[in-house]
């Protein structure tokens, strides 16, 4: 089990991790109504590098706002706040999460405006690599429709969708979760974006689905176009998956995992030139 740092940023301050649980009546612990978010600082030889930290505290900062969580830390005051935590942690790589909720003990569905709001950031110990290609089964259970509830941006609530698909796979001898939506067409794995690939050309569902705008999916997506491999976004059902050469899933803390299986359907060769291309371009990129 990775390492959590013993400490935590709390509303401007670095204190022991613990000490910001919240309430066991806190309405955001009961109804789900925290968000949260997830950046990469990874340990170059003497510094951490924030990876696109900017663009996941903006969505952090956002998603408060639209979810009735407003406060009056701004995405660069939350970059410091970061940088002053990690001044407390090993000089190792971390996955950094910042959260928000309401910590006092009121468990209205709607809770007072006058109820405070929490932003607290930790962080644990995550190791690189690509690891070994991943099998994933096909969820009973489908994608959280976006119309049901917001998907763009990273609502506690929402991800009881993703724990019940996992744990059905973890259950079916899968490492992950690929779940579809209410049309029949690919979405998303549980906590990754998918991406399939034939011949030097990728495609990944459209985000006018039930797809969550992933920022990993999104570099990945310029890094590719930049390198001058097609990408196409859009629809894919699930009986296309045959057709493909080869797949791999992208997330802020996986990165890139080639898959090996999707459901009954191997893929025969597990590493395709393109992703090995976009693998290395990644790597390069977060080593500043």
């Amino acid at each position: 089990m990775p390492a959590l740092s013993a400490r935590a940023w709390v509303d401007g301050r670095v204190i022991a991790r613990e000490a910001a649980a919240p309430s066991v009546a806190s309405s955001s612990f009961h109804m789900g109504t925290g968000v949260f978010d997830g950046l990469m600082a990874y340990w170059n030889k003497d510094h951490w590098h924030l990876h696109l930290a900017d663009r996941h505290l903006e969505r952090f900062v956002a998603g408060c706002e639209r979810m009735r969580l407003s406060f009056s830390w701004s995405a660069a005051d939350l970059e410091e706040g970061v940088r002053e935590l990690l001044a407390t942690c090993p000089e190792t790589t971390h996955y950094v999460r910042p959260i928000a909720f309401r910590g006092g003990p009121e468990i209205r569905l709607v809770p007072s405006r006058e109820m405070p709001v929490t932003v607290c950031i930790f962080a644990t110990e995550a190791a690189r690599g690509l690891g070994a290609p991943l099998s994933c089964g096909v969820s009973s259970f489908r994608r959280v429709s976006k119309r049901a509830i917001p998907i763009a941006w990273k609502v506690c609530g929402a991800y009881a969708n993703s724990f019940l698909a996992q744990t059905e796979a973890l259950e079916q001898g899968h490492d992950t979760a690929l779940l579809v939506d209410e049309a029949g067409n690919l979405s998303e794995a549980a906590v990754s974006n998918l991406f399939l690939i034939k011949d030097n050309t990728l495609v990944t569902p459209s985000l006018s689905g039930d797809v969550f705008p992933g920022l990993t999916r999104g570099l990945l997506i310029e890094l590719a176009e930049r390198r001058g491999v097609a990408v196409e976004e859009r629809e894919v059902a699930a009986g296309e998956i045959e057709g493909f050469d080869g797949a791999f899933l992208c997330s802020t803390l996986m990165e890139m995992r080639p898959v090996a299986r999707i459901g009954s359907h191997r893929f025969r060769r597990r590493r395709q030139p393109v992703f090995d291309d976009l693998s290395n371009a990644f790597h390069q990129l977060t080593a500043r």
